[in-house]
């Protein structure tokens, strides 16, 4: 009978335990907390930038403008809101987020490096990394290939060039505009490495196996002029 009453007592601080541990993961984690609201007024008016109307400007603040059907996952309570709508607003360094596709109320991720976006099969990581210049940052990051060695990034920004009035009737005015830049880097033992687009300085980016990925690029014909080449040498590195 002491058996028994025992094991019930046990039984039934496990399961309060368990059940506490549940309520505190939630508490820690709510779903909300997983995005911020943004103060738009008008979700997709051209706005402004540096008190410049956007309004004839060529190209936009956005990867893409349209909100693409994705989900929110946080990996550090392996939580996952699904049945979200998408889209990257480059200069700002923004994930931008409604609840459907017609919504004007705007929110933003936040920006933590266990929680990311996805979009088909593509994800935004928030990473700290040094850029090119070999200086510290923080963005967003699109991750382009995941494997056992090495994960490969693309970093997207946007310059903003200032509309210009024509000084002469020979001249037109020129509109504003965003000019695009694009930027690789590997994550090799949790360590990001600026990769520069050059067959050689690529190579010597790799953990050994040198001599074998240089006759892999002279074999496929790998230029790197596309992200496809680098993609399929990190590919080829995962086999060796």
């Amino acid at each position: 009978m002491k058996r028994t009453i025992l094991f019930i007592v046990v039984a039934v601080l496990c399961s309060n335990i368990q059940a506490q541990n549940r309520i505190d993961r939630s508490r820690l984690t709510p779903v909300d907390q997983l995005f911020r609201p943004l103060d738009y007024k008008e979700r997709d008016s051209p706005g402004e930038i540096e008190n410049v109307s956007l309004e004839g400007a060529i190209g936009s603040p956005y990867e893409d403008k349209v909100f693409r059907q994705g989900e929110l996952v946080d990996l550090s309570f392996e939580k996952k809101v699904i049945g979200m709508f998408v889209r990257y607003n480059v200069y700002t360094n923004e994930v931008e987020l409604v609840k459907h596709p017609e919504s004007k109320n705007v929110s933003a991720m936040i920006k933590a490096d266990k929680v990311f976006a996805r979009i088909g099969s593509q994800e935004y990581h928030y990473k700290e990394y040094n850029d090119a210049n070999n200086k510290p940052k923080k963005g967003y990051l699109i991750k382009l290939r995941c494997n056992s060695k090495i994960n490969v990034y693309k970093e997207l920004t946007k310059t903003f060039v200032h509309p210009k009035v024509a000084q002469t009737s020979y001249h037109k005015n020129e509109p504003a505009k965003f000019m695009d830049h694009e930027k690789y880097y590997m994550e090799i033992d949790g360590k990001m490495v600026y990769l520069k687009m050059n067959k050689r300085k690529i190579v010597k980016s790799f953990p050994g196996k040198q001599s074998e990925l240089k006759s892999y690029i002279n074999k496929e014909k790998l230029s790197f002029k596309k992200e496809v080449d680098l993609v399929r040498l990190v590919a080829y590195y995962d086999t060796l």
